[in-house]
């Protein structure tokens, strides 16, 4: 592929990923636009793209189920867009840190958060690290996050939590209300007598 000095879009649809593949495409000087879906989980619950290389490349969309992109300093300089996937289970073993603060030049993400097999709590821990990560980012880029593969007793339940969460919320401010009210009511009214000299 070095021959291919002028190529700006590229889409590959591959079993396997390996690090060789990848200096052979972050070295592409024209690259603009890259589709990488892998057909099955790699060997690695990661694929980690380095500070050098693909300096002119503006989208990235990566698919594989069961492995997670991680940037490292400095890396895809002038990345605008980013969809991806991330696959709670695999997530939760590095901490859920994806490097998302190093691509400087990001305006939009879309992350496609896989939950087969992860519990609420985990789903909302991945949930919450993207969110934090992407709030603090300089360029505050938009986010879309779109669960895959959640457990629909599993998402009701979380609707039911939540649901829960807000009436307790309106009932202790209710008792509030009502316990400052009668506080209130109870305090003696003071008589004001003016005496005339």
């Amino acid at each position: 592929m070095a021959p291919l000095c002028n190529l700006i879009d590229l889409n590959i649809n591959i079993a396997e990923l390996t690090d060789e593949d990848i200096l052979i495409l972050r070295e592409l000087p024209s690259l603009h636009y890259l589709d990488l879906w892998l057909k099955s989980p790699q060997k690695d619950d990661t694929i980690v793209i380095h500070g050098e290389g693909f300096p002119y490349l503006k989208e990235l969309i990566f698919s594989c189920e069961g492995t997670c992109l991680m940037f490292e300093p400095a890396a895809l300089p002038k990345l605008e867009r980013l969809s991806t996937t991330v696959h709670v289970i695999r997530a939760k073993a590095y901490g859920q840190q994806f490097g998302i603060e190093h691509l400087k030049s990001l305006k939009q993400i879309n992350i496609q958060v896989l939950c087969y097999g992860a519990s609420a709590s985990d789903i909302k821990h991945v949930e919450h690290a993207i969110s934090t990560t992407v709030r603090y980012h300089p360029n505050h880029p938009r986010m879309n996050i779109e669960k895959r593969g959640m457990d629909l007793n599993l998402e009701e339940r979380n609707k039911r939590e939540h649901s829960e969460d807000k009436n307790m919320e309106k009932q202790a401010s209710k008792e509030d209300t009502n316990h400052a009210n009668k506080k209130r009511r109870k305090l003696p009214i003071e008589e004001h007598h003016s005496s005339s000299a």
